[in-house]
């Protein structure tokens, strides 16, 4: 009798252990005793809380990226039957646009093999000496162009040039790409981007801009 009762809450526990491994993470195991058991129980239940919210997060983000690829797409497709037709000239503004499209592409599936390069631990990171703040302005004016399309006013509150850390300039390069996209999609014509930065006994660099905003 004792051997069953001690059992029964271990044979629960490799119960919800075989669940999991067949990617069922909405299991829980109602175990609330204060010892071994109870605390493998409670260690349990935060790993499948853990599992889930990222299989949901995933599942969210492939939905999303599925969303971003459709766009340029769209508009790449629809330029493209213009120019064909000849309802649209061919000239230096319209392969402009279609570039921009194509950037969008590439940027988006860079992040889908960077994801990929993630969950297989195998991301690479070549540390150096960065000049931060000179990387940075380097970044900012690639977007000048593209802020003054949607008429946003971009400002910049940095310190000059030579603050060094050690960082992998690439990954610092697609980070900030990343946040200014975002700036970029997500803020109404005429609005405003502003880039401060603040050195003390750490480097704050610091991305605000106007209405709408990404969603929380």
């Amino acid at each position: 009798l004792l051997a069953r009762l001690f059992n029964r809450p271990i044979s629960s526990l490799v119960g919800m252990a075989r669940q999991l491994t067949f990617g069922q993470f909405d299991t829980r195991i109602g175990i609330n005793t204060q010892d071994e058991l109870g605390y493998l129980a409670a260690d349990l239940n935060k790993l499948a809380e853990t599992l889930e919210q990222s299989q949901t997060a995933r599942q969210q983000w492939i939905a999303d990226i599925s969303h971003e690829l459709r766009t340029p797409l769209t508009v790449l497709t629809g330029e493209l039957e213009a120019l064909e037709d000849g309802v649209r000239p061919l000239n230096t503004e319209s392969i402009q646009s279609l570039s921009f499209e194509v950037k969008q592409l590439k940027r988006l599936v860079e992040d889908l093999y960077l994801l990929s390069q993630a969950d297989q631990g195998s991301l690479s990171y070549e540390m150096e000496q960065v000049d931060i703040l000179k990387l940075l302005r380097g970044v900012l004016e690639s977007y000048t162009i593209s802020m003054q399309r949607k008429q946003i006013e971009l400002s910049v509150e940095c310190d000059p040039d030579g603050l060094k850390i050690v960082a992998d300039p690439h990954r610092l390069i697609q980070l900030f790409n990343n946040l200014l996209e975002n700036s970029l999609r997500y803020t109404d014509n005429s609005g405003r981007v502003n880039v401060s930065c603040e050195i003390g006994a750490s480097l704050v660099i610091c991305i605000e801009d106007s209405a709408p905003g990404v969603p929380a």
